[in-house]
């Protein structure tokens, strides 16, 4: 009885914590500490609209992951699922496999994360096919 009080009591504990972190509170037992956050050349998710348009070069396609890598400058990694819009300039259904390195894209879709997209739609805007 009294270690399940003292596991539930450790276990209330834990959550004010993880609750205190997450909202960026640092905690100390002996003195206040004040950090400054360094600038990020990258955005965060915060500073982008929940659908975004990105639009760069292809630098590489994993077909099995499904994952579509930009080149630098925008290095975002585009994640394409089940429910993604592959399409040519023309409206056109498309494959994952029509899509080449060098290739010009504009995705639609929601950040997940610093340089990372899960798309919702994708389009090629290199005209002609696969070299």
């Amino acid at each position: 009885m009294i270690c399940h009080k003292i596991c539930l009591t450790l276990k209330q504990l834990l959550l004010i914590v993880l609750v205190f972190l997450s909202e960026g509170w640092l905690i100390s037992a002996c003195a206040p500490v004040i950090t400054t956050p360094s600038p990020s050349p990258s955005p965060t998710v915060e500073q982008l609209p929940a659908s975004t348009v990105i639009t760069g070069t292809v630098m590489d396609v994993a077909l099995s992951a499904k994952v579509i890598f930009l080149s630098p400058p925008t290095p975002w990694e585009i994640a394409i699922t089940d429910q993604t819009e592959l399409l040519n300039e023309g409206g056109e259904k498309i494959a994952l496999r029509d899509i080449w390195p060098g290739a010009q894209i504009r995705a639609t879709g929601e950040v997940k994360g610093v340089w990372t997209m899960i798309a919702s739609q994708v389009v090629l805007l290199t005209p002609g096919g696969k070299p």
